[in-house]
């Protein structure tokens, strides 16, 4: 990266990321009206006796050998999301350590399970890589940013091929139509923005942006992500390779769930809902979009597979298990964590 580029990444508006100690008061009412929904959701899920008892049974012959390959896909897919963002650290020529980003990952995993919003999770890692990068707040957040639009475009793909191939079955009751035509509309109009984004930063009129526009100093964030994409295309392009992979894993680890309980829906049916039901989990409506993912597994793989009630809420918790065990094991690593160092090896 050149010194110019450097200048220019310190100078683009930083809105976000703010060093925060703690969830304020409006944060945490948010994290508790979340909560409150997700509870209200599995309550209205489990509260019929024939649920229970059928899940009880698939729990007593559940196969745990494909658990254990879940928990496996899962924890692959966390080390390939450690590898993509540590090349896009690199990208934005922050130095950290292997073993030091993973660490700093998990452990942020395990704050956006419990504080109030995502910004938890992603300000602790922001915080902690600041004091082993002083000055790079600007290229710490630019790497982030990059991260998730490289995700996007993994999400983009899997829609477009996995979910849309089922189209006829998604539109064939209200409650999946409205759930596909959602996913379609987010994705459409992130596409748009990052479109525009790109096209104006080919053309180098990103900056020229009129004061007036909303969010003007999104654009041009969006634009800086671009020149960053564009002027070191070849890492870029296998950032983007690594969420393929990263997306794959995380639709495996389900199916996994859901063959642990013989569940009747195939990789195609399982890798045909994922993008739907990730797209609607991600309206912070519950906590993790905990209960929405089961509402929206056992309407959308009953259309899809026929899957029964019990065997697709019990795919949906455990494939969100594998998640929180791995999140979890931010906790011990946390208080092991160093404030900060300057260890730029691959240790």
């Amino acid at each position: 990266m050149s010194e110019e580029e450097a200048k220019d990444l310190e100078a683009v508006p930083e809105d976000t990321g703010e060093e925060r100690t703690g969830p304020k008061a409006g944060g945490l009412l948010a994290w508790f009206v979340r909560a409150g929904v997700a509870g209200v959701l599995l309550w209205l899920i489990f509260r019929q006796p024939e649920l229970r008892t059928q899940v009880m049974a698939l729990l007593r012959d559940g196969k745990w050998s494909w658990v254990g390959l879940g928990l496996v896909c899962s924890g692959l897919g966390i080390v390939c999301n450690i590898l993509r963002w540590r090349l896009f650290l690199a990208i934005m020529d922050v130095r950290v350590g292997r073993r030091r980003l993973g660490s700093i990952f998990l452990v942020g995993s395990f704050f956006n399970l419990l504080l109030p919003g995502v910004i938890g999770g992603e300000a602790f890692t922001v915080i902690y890589l600041m004091r082993d990068n002083p000055g790079k707040r600007g290229r710490i957040l630019m790497s982030i940013a990059a991260d998730h639009l490289s995700g996007f475009f993994a999400l983009l793909f899997a829609a477009a091929v996995f979910a849309t191939a089922r189209a006829e079955a998604f539109l064939s009751t209200p409650t999946t139509a409205s759930v596909f035509i959602f996913m379609w509309i987010v994705v459409a109009c992130g596409a748009l923005t990052f479109l525009m984004t790109l096209i104006g930063t080919y053309l180098t009129a990103i900056g020229r942006v009129p004061k007036r526009i909303p969010f003007r100093e999104k654009f041009i964030w969006l634009g800086e992500i671009w020149r960053i994409f564009l002027s070191d295309w070849r890492r870029s392009l296998l950032g983007c390779g690594i969420s393929f992979c990263i997306l794959l894993l995380h639709y495996t680890a389900f199916f996994c769930a859901g063959r642990a309980f013989g569940v009747p829906a195939g990789v195609r049916d399982v890798f045909s809902a994922m993008p739907a039901v990730d797209v609607a989990t991600m309206v912070p409506v519950s906590l993790s979009g905990l209960g929405v993912r089961e509402v929206l597994m056992k309407q959308i793989l009953d259309v899809l597979a026929g899957v029964p009630a019990e065997q697709a809420v019990l795919l949906s918790l455990t494939g969100f298990g594998f998640t929180v065990i791995w999140s979890l094991s931010g906790a011990a690593i946390l208080p092991f964590l160093k404030r900060g160092q300057t260890n730029h090896d691959g240790n």
